[in-house]
């Protein structure tokens, strides 16, 4: 009898390990991949290259990245722009997972990505800028700060909509294009950018 308590434990046991490690492994979001199918780690700088313009192949770039002056995130066509890097919520995490959240930061200047609340009036839209946003430190008081990266068709797209913080009212919002005083920058849009990651080598 007790050799058959003994066995009914041991599988309920095995039963009830394999379904929380079932459970654990359906909610780890998957990893984000580069364009060659490589996993993007946390720290390396990226190109974060646009494939929705024409003609496509552009990178972001900020023309007053080097002084302190908050400006919107330019896209340029046909140049891959400067190279970023990204920090997810939990910076213990080596690689960079869709849907969670992360810091992007320029990876000479260390200017992090922020949502400028600031609304333009003209346009009614949020601008998405080069400066004042701060690396982790997630709540309600960083929130702007915020992005993540979802699978969009054939790519990804970026997205606002901070998790960092239960109980804030959020706004969630896809990153899109704006055209500016000729210049096509990122904003808060209903319609996405799509976007691919390179890996940024020191000779490219």
């Amino acid at each position: 009898m007790a050799s058959k308590l003994i066995i009914l434990l041991c599988v309920t046991l095995s039963i009830y390990t394999n379904f929380l490690f079932f459970c654990s492994a359906a909610e780890t979001p998957n990893p984000v991949l580069d364009f060659v199918g490589t996993k993007v780690r946390t720290g390396v700088p990226y190109h974060i290259i646009t494939s929705t313009i024409d003609p496509p192949g552009g990178g972001m770039m900020s023309d007053c990245t080097y002084d302190n002056t908050t400006c919107p995130i330019e896209v340029m066509k046909n140049i891959r722009g400067l190279p970023m890097y990204f920090s997810p919520v939990n910076p213990k995490k080596g690689i960079i997972r869709e849907s969670t959240d992360l810091n992007i930061i320029f990876w000479y200047t260390k200017d992090v990505w922020k949502v400028d609340r600031k609304l333009d009036e003209s346009s009614q839209k949020y601008f998405v800028t080069n400066g004042g946003g701060v690396v982790g430190n997630p709540g309600p008081q960083t929130l702007d700060n915020w992005f993540k990266f979802e699978k969009y068709e054939d790519g990804y797209k970026i997205v606002h909509c901070p998790s960092v913080c239960r109980y804030c009212k959020v706004m969630c919002k896809d990153v899109g294009i704006f055209e500016q005083n000729g210049k096509v920058v990122l904003a808060l849009s209903n319609e996405p950018i799509k976007i691919l990651l390179k890996e940024h080598y020191i000779d490219d």
